[in-house]
């Protein structure tokens, strides 16, 4: 997010629960620090009475910096942090890399678990055959209780003992969008769309057609040797801004944007060598390595053109290509 103030303003004193980088973007801003994490429960005594935001009320200044247009500052979880802008017209960058809660996870497990018991082939019903008489029609008894327990136990171990189904439903999770929807749009429909953003604030993926997207990885595959940045720059492939890659399972998993695709390939040097290339390192993709990788595994192909196809990779045209001069 960005946050403007006017001279003197900011936030108040306050701690994030995931990591922060401030970036400062127009005018100056005082960040000052308390050098100690603070706990949950001493954040929740320590907060200002009938305040509609988390301030603290106490709290002790052990560091403070002076952030001018480009410094950057980085938070730990935890660390209280007051920003005072020294501007009349002071805006910071906070990029923050936000961490699932425990009930977050809990609620995903809980779903992936459900959505499995659903799909198995013979469901398992709650039976009290086995239960004494209870003394009056209303009561639950501690016997129920506990075959109650044993039934989602056993259901979530369905997912939690299960590595494979762990691993699917976890990266899933964790690539998905979290507070925004994206638009999706045909190439043809790109211009005009996100001029004045999109609803949700979610931006758009500009999709292709199959015959387009097979096109491109065919080009990428016989092109000539990448000769650096002198380059033409035609062809580089970049993954789409705001979107979540990852890999897991002894790179037998891929994820985008809370999808899963599976690698096959028994090379597993050659499966972590595709994972590197399309989940990890910088964007864009290394030229090079992506041709060979393209030529050399059948999946790889298949992956990278759909993934051109639904726009969560798009390529560079010479229309676009930024060149080097001489």
């Amino acid at each position: 997010m960005i946050s403007y103030a006017p001279q003197a303003g900011g936030i108040g004193p306050h701690v994030d629960n995931y990591d922060v980088f401030l970036l400062q973007g127009h005018g100056t801003r005082r960040w000052s620090i308390q050098n100690s994490l603070l706990s949950a429960a001493d954040e929740l005594s320590s907060l200002l009475p009938n305040s509609p935001v988390r301030v603290l009320g106490t709290w002790e200044e052990d560091h403070s910096w002076v952030l001018r247009p480009g410094d950057m500052l980085y938070l730990p979880p935890r660390v209280p942090h007051n920003g005072v802008s020294l501007d009349k017209d002071c805006m910071t960058y906070s990029i923050g890399f936000r961490a699932p809660t425990q009930a977050e996870l809990l609620h995903a497990a809980i779903t992936a678990a459900a959505a499995a018991a659903a799909a198995a082939s013979g469901q398992t019903f709650y039976s009290d055959q086995s239960l004494a008489l209870p003394r009056d029609a209303g009561e639950i008894t501690p016997n129920a209780l506990s075959q109650l327990k044993e039934m989602v136990k056993k259901g979530m171990a369905s997912v939690l003992d299960d590595e494979y189904v762990l691993a699917r439903w976890m990266g899933k999770h964790l690539t998905r969008p979290r507070q925004t929807r994206r638009q999706r749009v045909r190439e043809e429909e790109e211009e005009g769309n996100g001029e004045d953003g999109e609803e949700g604030g979610g931006g758009y993926l500009v999709e292709i057609d199959r015959e387009e997207a097979e096109t491109i990885v065919q080009e990428l595959m016989e092109r000539g040797e990448w000769e650096g940045e002198k380059e033409e720059q035609w062809g580089v492939v970049y993954r789409a801004e705001g979107l979540k890659f990852a890999h897991a399972l002894e790179n037998s998993l891929l994820f985008v944007d809370g999808h899963v695709w599976e690698l096959k390939d028994e090379d597993g040097e050659r499966r972590w060598r595709v994972c590197a290339c399309l989940t990890g390192g910088p964007s864009p993709l290394p030229a090079d390595e992506l041709k060979e990788l393209l030529n050399s595994s059948p999946e790889c192909s298949e992956i990278v053109r759909e993934w051109l196809e639904r726009g969560f990779l798009y390529v560079l045209g010479e229309e676009t290509a930024v060149v080097e001069e001489e």
